[in-house]
Protein backbone atom coordinates (compact mmCIF):
# COMPACT_ATOMS: atom_id res chain seq x y z
CA UNK A 1 0.00 0.00 0.00
CA UNK A 2 1.05 3.49 -0.94
CA UNK A 3 1.48 6.60 0.86
CA UNK A 4 -1.74 8.23 -0.65
CA UNK A 5 -3.81 5.21 -0.44
CA UNK A 6 -3.04 4.90 3.37
CA UNK A 7 -3.55 8.77 3.79
CA UNK A 8 -6.98 8.73 1.74
CA UNK A 9 -8.12 5.89 4.03
CA UNK A 10 -7.06 7.61 7.33
CA UNK A 11 -8.59 10.85 6.19
CA UNK A 12 -11.99 9.22 5.57
CA UNK A 13 -11.86 7.62 8.65
CA UNK A 14 -10.83 10.56 10.50
CA UNK A 15 -7.85 8.03 12.18
CA UNK A 16 -4.39 8.61 12.88
CA UNK A 17 -2.21 6.62 10.37
CA UNK A 18 -0.69 4.99 13.70
CA UNK A 19 -3.98 4.01 14.64
CA UNK A 20 -5.33 2.79 11.33
CA UNK A 21 -2.21 0.38 10.99
CA UNK A 22 -2.10 -0.78 14.84
CA UNK A 23 0.84 1.45 15.85
CA UNK A 24 -0.97 3.56 18.60
CA UNK A 25 -4.83 3.84 20.56
CA UNK A 26 -4.80 7.02 19.85
CA UNK A 27 -7.67 7.41 17.01
CA UNK A 28 -7.03 11.04 16.45
CA UNK A 29 -5.77 13.61 18.34
CA UNK A 30 -5.79 16.42 16.01
CA UNK A 31 -6.98 18.01 12.53
CA UNK A 32 -4.61 16.82 9.85
CA UNK A 33 -3.34 19.13 7.55
CA UNK A 34 -2.86 18.42 3.81
CA UNK A 35 0.31 16.67 3.59
CA UNK A 36 3.41 18.11 2.18
CA UNK A 37 4.80 16.64 -0.35
CA UNK A 38 6.78 13.77 0.98
CA UNK A 39 10.62 13.99 0.16
CA UNK A 40 11.10 18.05 0.28
CA UNK A 41 9.59 17.62 4.02
CA UNK A 42 10.98 13.80 5.02
CA UNK A 43 14.19 15.94 3.63
CA UNK A 44 13.22 18.97 6.40
CA UNK A 45 12.74 16.17 9.11
CA UNK A 46 15.72 14.89 8.73
CA UNK A 47 17.63 17.82 8.82
CA UNK A 48 15.81 19.03 12.32
CA UNK A 49 16.92 15.64 13.55
CA UNK A 50 20.96 16.22 12.33
CA UNK A 51 20.52 12.92 10.15
CA UNK A 52 21.79 13.29 6.99
CA UNK A 53 19.88 10.63 3.98
CA UNK A 54 23.11 9.27 3.79
CA UNK A 55 23.20 7.87 7.22
CA UNK A 56 19.68 7.16 7.22
CA UNK A 57 20.24 4.77 3.61
CA UNK A 58 23.45 3.11 6.32
CA UNK A 59 21.24 2.58 9.36
CA UNK A 60 18.53 1.10 7.81
CA UNK A 61 16.77 -1.94 5.36
CA UNK A 62 15.69 0.95 2.70
CA UNK A 63 17.26 1.25 -0.21
CA UNK A 64 18.99 3.88 -2.04
CA UNK A 65 16.81 3.62 -4.94
CA UNK A 66 13.56 4.40 -2.60
CA UNK A 67 15.32 7.86 -1.54
CA UNK A 68 15.57 8.56 -5.83
CA UNK A 69 12.32 7.99 -6.66
CA UNK A 70 10.85 9.62 -3.72
CA UNK A 71 12.72 12.49 -4.63
CA UNK A 72 11.16 12.26 -8.42
CA UNK A 73 7.67 12.40 -6.80
CA UNK A 74 6.91 8.43 -5.92
CA UNK A 75 4.96 7.67 -3.07
CA UNK A 76 6.50 5.95 -0.32
CA UNK A 77 5.85 2.20 0.61
CA UNK A 78 3.71 1.72 3.81
CA UNK A 79 6.58 -0.76 4.69
CA UNK A 80 9.30 2.04 4.15
CA UNK A 81 7.46 4.25 6.54
CA UNK A 82 7.12 1.71 9.62
CA UNK A 83 10.86 1.65 8.70
CA UNK A 84 11.62 5.12 8.78
CA UNK A 85 9.00 5.93 11.94
CA UNK A 86 10.58 3.40 13.99
CA UNK A 87 14.18 4.54 13.13
CA UNK A 88 13.36 8.23 13.93
CA UNK A 89 11.17 7.13 16.99
CA UNK A 90 8.45 9.27 15.29
CA UNK A 91 4.48 8.52 14.36
CA UNK A 92 3.66 8.06 10.99
CA UNK A 93 1.72 11.65 10.85
CA UNK A 94 4.52 13.15 12.10
CA UNK A 95 6.61 11.35 8.61
CA UNK A 96 4.59 12.34 6.32
CA UNK A 97 3.50 16.04 7.72
CA UNK A 98 0.17 15.73 9.14
CA UNK A 99 1.03 16.48 12.85
CA UNK A 100 3.75 18.90 13.34
CA UNK A 101 7.15 18.04 14.58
Amino acid sequence: MRLSQIVNIANYFMYSLDFLVGRSDNILDFQPPTCPPFYPYFRELLKSKGITQNQTNNDTRIKSSHFVDWKNGSDPHILCLFELANYLNITLDVLIGREKF
